[in-house]
């Protein structure tokens, strides 16, 4: 997508201020239409169709040219200074191509130095097929792992095993996530039908007793910050 540009200080200039409403739509489309056909402010006569939803007459170019914003040429009109900051201040259709495709080159040359580190298995994930494709947190069929498993005792990843890491790192959280899943106290019961001596009960949060199958009755107290 191209942006055309629409400077604040336009907004105090008498050239825009005395504009009417309708010369306004005309010239900023025409800016619109130019940025994103990549033409430098170069439009033809058959194309005024797409500046305004009314017939574009002499008079509404002659506007535009009095106000410096154009000329005349055989074929149509060119928009005055399309690339000068004094003027209108657009990007030149040369530059936008350049930008394009140095963006793309940077996104294949990262997607190749993502590709060679997941084949040698210096790091684990998904490696994005095209500019756009989302994510995948699934896909562990490439490279090796650096999530740790087993009894859930370790707070890091394989990578990072000191926790020297410059970036939040997906496979540290998920193993901090394991052990304190594995801290959780497991609710075993001594056995279903027999209850805990009196003062023997160890309760959890939910009201029960981690040994046994007695619920825990709320003092008043408790009962009142219900």
């Amino acid at each position: 997508m191209t942006d055309a540009r629409l400077p604040g200080h336009w907004l105090t200039e008498v050239r825009f201020m005395d504009m009417s409403d309708r010369l306004w739509r005309i010239f900023t489309n025409s800016l619109m239409w130019s940025a994103e056909q990549g033409t430098d402010g170069a439009i033809q006569n058959r194309h005024f169709r797409f500046l305004y939803a009314e017939e574009i007459t002499d008079a509404d170019i002659d506007a535009l040219v009095a106000a410096e914003l154009a000329d005349r040429t055989a074929d149509g009109i060119q928009l005055r200074g399309w690339a000068d900051r004094h003027g209108l201040g657009q990007s030149e259709a040369a530059t936008v191509k350049a930008y394009r495709d140095r963006k793309r080159q940077n996104q294949a040359e990262y997607r190749e130095r993502l590709k060679s580190r997941l084949e040698s298995g210096d790091v684990t994930g998904h490696v994005a097929e095209h500019v756009g494709q989302g994510p995948s947190f699934n896909d562990s069929s490439k490279g090796a792992s650096a999530y740790v498993t087993g009894n859930g005792s370790q707070t890091r990843c394989t990578k990072h095993p000191d926790g020297n890491s410059d970036a939040p790192c997906f496979g540290c959280m998920e193993a901090r996530k394991a052990a304190a899943a594995a801290s959780t106290p497991k609710k075993i019961f001594n056995s279903p039908e027999s209850l805990c001596a009196s003062g023997r009960h160890k309760w959890l949060a939910d009201g029960t007793c981690n040994f046994c199958t007695q619920k825990k009755v709320p003092t008043q107290e408790e009962w009142m910050h219900r």
